[in-house]
């Protein structure tokens, strides 16, 4: 992230995959791939370097990542305390989708299951089976 808060890649270039020195890393967010056409959508909150490991507060969103000489300050790849915060964000994004998902999956079995009945119902009473009969095996009366 850029000072300002946007992303580094987008200063000049959507397209280009940005570096910055360590030194110049401000703040982390989460960003998911989900939209269409391969663009990623920026998610908040933005978690915010901090230069003393004394500041650091995840629950404020204050990032310790390293003195701005280190070589990986950028990389937050090794902080494994991290992971629940940024896998918490994502998964918050991704739930509403999630959802309409289950509900198209379970109704599309639904469907499935209903077509299924309908044909045991019909082959039943081809048989000759009675109505009370398919009834109580359905668990309704008249």
């Amino acid at each position: 992230m850029t000072p300002d808060g946007r992303p580094v890649a987008h200063e000049n270039d959507p397209g280009n995959i940005a570096w910055r020195p360590p030194s110049q890393v401000v703040g982390w967010r989460v960003a998911c791939s989900c939209d269409p056409f391969r663009k990623h959508v920026i998610l908040d909150p933005l978690w915010t370097r901090v230069w003393d490991p004394v500041d650091e507060d995840l629950a404020a969103g204050r990032v310790y990542a390293g003195p701005p000489v280190s070589v990986d300050a950028a990389d937050m790849g090794d902080r494994k305390d991290l992971e629940s915060l940024f896998l918490d964000v994502w998964q918050r994004h991704v739930a509403p989708d999630l959802s309409v998902h289950t509900i198209r999956t379970l109704s599309q079995s639904l469907k499935d299951i209903e077509s299924k009945l309908d044909g045991a119902v019909a082959t039943a009473r081809a048989s000759g089976v009675s109505w009370d009969k398919i009834g109580r095996a359905l668990g309704i009366s008249r």
